[in-house]
């Protein structure tokens, strides 16, 4: 009787909730009607893949072409699943679709879509045509596969994201053996950005140049109603905060970090990113952050994590040791929020996965952990106070770029300035001229021309283009064992979840 229910109740639920994510228009007359609409995503995809213009941000569910999941969501299919669950999961994976596909097909150059037109026999070959075309072949499927639940499902929990780690490097570069010598580098590593964090504020702001950067903005929500909103988007059969791009938007503004930057050359300038077609460049005159949202889990209850991303056009300078020079550098700021609005963890690292630095609230409940065979996170400071009133502010060193401290508060600086927040998702569809766009990355995740000569003798640890800048869902945060930036689970890396007081 429960199969019975499951399998009649669920194309309805689908239906209601995956119907939302792209609009039921009208598809306009054709000549030549393809004579299986679904056809249509299988060609699409080899397109797509043909001109290097695939956006792997998210995995695609192997059989399922239309649907994408994360680590979060694919770790979210190992639970017991009703019919409302799962359709809350595909609503989550075509919506993930949908948003990629769409870059992807305005990637294509003008000959790609007028051979995509020709074979889906479209009147245009407009972007909209053509995704238009995709939307309802992605909808035929999945009515499809709905005959079929249970298989449906299979599918999804086979779906592993592909870790970013090689077993082949490990074995050639001898990493039982590397790998102990490795982890005495990186807790060397530590203890200096230990000894940077104990520095008095007076001793840090009096060396060198600092400017002050805030978003332009006043926050719209007070973590009051910040945690309301959390609260009432995460009324859903899992739980999970599903803010819309609205209400994300809003969040994003309202935990916006504060930071200072020392300043002594060029390559300490930030902002926004722009492409020429051939390749990228920074436009410093235009700060700006990049956000995203995603989720953790906290004692197997997910929470929702704000990051801020932004990009400098150089990693240079004195301090920063020479095989980490080259093009491009970046930070990944992730604000992690309870429920009731309040920040429980301020997490920082480099946009390759390096660096990575925990800043948790005193009350927050989370007591750092050893790490067996592998050097301990670093946790050399707690976050301070943070509310309407009181906003940490992060100080990231000249060259490097990496925190030397968290201040309790903004200092009173000569020099400031204010930054702007964009959507992540225009980092992967860059606009260029006749309405088409490019990915600041390729379609391994990596971004090109930021290749660091310590790839040549860091392979042992199994990170394909270690230390250059990667794409979200595409960041391995140690050399030593495996892990990733967006795992289900990140939280139980480095700590110990005790309730909170």
């Amino acid at each position: 009787m429960k199969f019975f229910l499951f399998t009649f109740f669920l194309p309805l639920l689908v239906a209601s909730i995956c119907g939302c994510s792209t609009p039921l228009r009208t598809i306009p007359q054709r000549p030549a009607p393809l004579e299986n609409e679904g056809d249509s995503v299988a060609i699409i995809h080899e397109i797509i893949d043909s001109q290097s213009c695939r956006n792997i941000a998210y995995h695609q569910v192997p059989g399922l072409p239309f649907l994408r999941l994360n680590r979060f969501w694919q770790s979210q299919t190992n639970h017991p699943l009703s019919a409302e669950t799962l359709a809350l999961l595909l609503k989550v994976a075509r919506e993930f679709d949908s948003k990629s596909v769409a870059g992807e097909i305005s990637c294509l150059d003008s000959t790609s879509k007028s051979q995509l037109a020709d074979r889906l026999s479209l009147n245009n070959s407009s972007t909209a045509s053509i995704l238009e075309q995709y939307e309802a072949g992605a909808r035929i499927l999945l009515r499809h596969h709905l005959t079929d639940p249970s298989q449906l499902l299979e599918a999804l929990r086979d779906a592993k994201v592909p870790d970013n780690y090689s077993t082949t490097y490990r074995v050639l570069g001898l990493y039982p053996l590397i790998a102990p010598v490795f982890t005495l580098a990186v807790v060397d590593a530590y203890e200096e950005r230990e000894s940077w964090l104990q520095r008095p504020e007076s001793e840090l702001l009096n060396d060198g140049d600092w400017r002050l950067y805030s978003l332009m903005d006043d926050a719209p929500l007070s973590m009051a109603q910040a945690g309301e909103l959390i609260r009432q988007t995460s009324s859903n059969p899992l739980g999970v905060p599903l803010p819309d791009e609205h209400q994300a938007q809003l969040l994003a503004a309202t935990y916006a970090p504060t930071l200072i930057q020392q300043e002594e050359t060029g390559a300490d300038l930030w902002g926004r990113v722009d492409h020429n077609g051939n390749a990228p460049h920074i436009v410093t005159e235009e700060p700006t952050f990049y956000y995203y949202l995603d989720h953790g889990l906290r004692a197997g209850q997910p929470f929702l994590r704000i990051n801020y991303v932004n990009w400098y056009p150089e990693r240079t300078g004195e301090k920063t040791p020479w095989f980490e020079h080259g093009a491009f550098d970046g930070l990944t700021i992730g604000v992690s929020i309870d429920d009731s609005g309040q920040p429980f963890l301020l997490q920082v690292m480099n946009n390759c996965g390096c660096y990575l630095q925990y800043f948790p609230a005193v009350d927050s409940g989370l007591e750092s952990r050893d790490v067996p065979w592998a050097p301990d996170p670093l946790l050399a400071q707690t976050l301070p106070k943070w509310d309407e009133r009181h906003k940490p502010t992060i100080a990231i060193n000249a060259g490097w770029h990496q925190v030397e401290r968290l201040l309790k508060r903004e200092p009173e600086l000569e020099r400031t300035g204010t930054y702007r927040l964009l959507p992540y998702k225009l980092l992967e569809q860059i606009p260029l001229s006749g309405g088409q766009s490019i990915s600041l990355f390729d379609s391994q995740g990596v971004l090109p021309g930021s290749e660091r000569i310590e790839r040549f003798f860091f392979f042992p640890m199994g990170i394909p283009s270690v230390g250059s800048m990667k794409q979200r869902g595409h960041q391995p945060i140690t050399l030593v064992g495996r892990a990733h930036y967006d795992d289900a689970d990140w939280l139980d890396y480095p700590f110990s979840v005790k309730p909170r007081h």
